[in-house]
């Protein structure tokens, strides 16, 4: 889906262009939004300054060959933004309902006053972040991992073939078609990091180590 832009809360695929499953999932979050409303008080008292300090390194592995990178290849979240979200009601209901099938970001947008209190940091060259000033809780953590990949697509050169069909030595119809040709080319892709992060009470630093993929588990 989408690089990080400036605010989460924009819907990443207009409703008109979703397939019936997405459609199907934005009327259930609708239906979550009207159960569990957003509430300032809830999210900012979430987000109230604590000291602690959460701490850890956003990575995705290669399970097949891209470009010149072989499988195994680690590819890190390169100085990218990485945004902490409160784990307030709204939130905690639509990972417990959609965590088993994974938190895909392009299939929902999040609410959009919840943009008003997350806390945002952008990781180093290695794909290393830390946010301080946290108080204990669940917050919902979601970087982006950008990447290429290198493919194969049909390009018109500009010449016309035809194609003609026949019947008994007659021709009945004739089909004047683009010739086209086999090129590379390289498009840029994205991988999730969506993870629900514990703070315990008294513990000073949290450090997740290095964390991958997507994933939504409440604890």
């Amino acid at each position: 889906m989408f690089k990080p832009c400036k605010t989460l809360a924009i819907a990443l695929l207009l409703t008109a262009s979703l397939p019936l499953a997405a459609q199907d999932v934005r009327y259930r979050q609708d239906k979550l939004q009207t159960v569990h409303p957003f509430s300032m008080e809830e999210a900012s008292g979430l987000m109230a300054i604590g000291e602690s300090t959460l701490q850890g390194q956003a990575s995705m592995t290669l399970r097949k060959t891209l470009l010149q990178l072989r499988p195994g290849t680690k590819i890190y979240a390169r100085e990218q933004p990485v945004y902490l979200f409160p784990m307030t009601k709204f939130l905690r209901a639509w990972v417990q309902r959609h965590a088993p099938n994974g938190l895909r970001m392009g299939m929902f947008d999040l609410q959009p006053e919840l943009d008003h209190v997350a806390a945002r940091t952008l990781s180093d060259r290695e794909g290393r972040f830390r946010f301080r000033g946290l108080q204990p809780g669940q917050y919902l953590l979601w970087a982006v991992i950008p990447y290429e990949v290198e493919g194969w697509i049909a390009q018109e050169t500009g010449e016309h073939q035809i194609t003609t069909f026949s019947h008994f030595g007659i021709v009945t119809a004739a089909v004047r078609e683009p010739v086209t040709r086999s090129v590379k080319q390289v498009r840029e892709l994205e991988n999730h990091v969506i993870h629900v992060v514990d703070i315990p009470p008294g513990r000073g630093v949290v450090d997740l180590g290095e964390i991958h993929g997507e994933r939504a588990q409440l604890k």
